[in-house]
């Protein structure tokens, strides 16, 4: 097996992600998701584009599933550290 941390398995785990989302199937999108932040977060760093964009995502199926006070906490700390990290590709300076 690859591993659960290899780039092609983090791959098909978006990918799964995308389609539970179409599909509207947000309480088993939530958990990949998380743990795809996680993985993001521990190999590029928790300011990194990829980990900003698990959090993004996270933060969208949180509230597609009803779960409101946690996607807006989860958004705004996403919204924070973008700002935080002006120089990155995607960062702006608040």
């Amino acid at each position: 097996t690859l591993g659960d941390t290899h780039p092609d398995t983090l791959t098909a785990m978006r990918n799964l992600v995308i389609s539970q989302r179409a599909l509207q199937q947000y309480d088993e999108a939530v958990p990949l998701l998380r743990e795809l932040a996680e993985v993001a977060g521990s190999q590029e760093g928790v300011r990194s584009p990829g980990h900003l964009d698990a959090r993004q995502a996270l933060a969208l199926s949180l509230f597609d599933a009803g779960e409101v006070a946690e996607a807006l906490a989860v958004q705004r700390a996403v919204v924070a550290d973008w700002a935080a990290t002006p120089d990155e590709p995607g960062g702006f300076a608040a």
